[in-house]
């Protein structure tokens, strides 16, 4: 369906911008680390029943990646963790100066 719909975009004289070039997995290391992660520690350990558990088991699956898994570039920390942790506003819990 979706690529009916990009087809008929791109015969109306739109332009797609390509962000990568075919397969060159380099372009985006990333999402080809996470592809392969989930196709190990997902796929090829669960018999799925339907479409909706196979769903269901990949979308538990990428909550735990982007909210639970500890991140090295976070200090080993989960970026929940850090996000809960995140004061934007400097003094906040402090008392308010008494002159302001």
């Amino acid at each position: 369906m979706l690529s009916l719909i990009l087809l008929e975009y791109k015969a109306e004289g739109m332009s797609l911008r390509n962000v990568s070039h075919v397969a060159t997995p380099e372009d985006n290391a990333y999402i080809e680390a996470l592809h392969s992660n989930l196709q190990r520690k997902v796929i090829d350990r669960f018999e799925f029943e339907s479409i909706f558990h196979a769903q269901m088991v990949v979308d538990r699956y990428y909550k735990w990646y982007n909210e639970k898994r500890r991140h090295w570039s976070l200090n080993g920390q989960a970026p929940e963790t850090v996000w809960k942790n995140y004061n934007p506003i400097p003094f906040e819990n402090e008392k308010r100066l008494n002159y302001l």
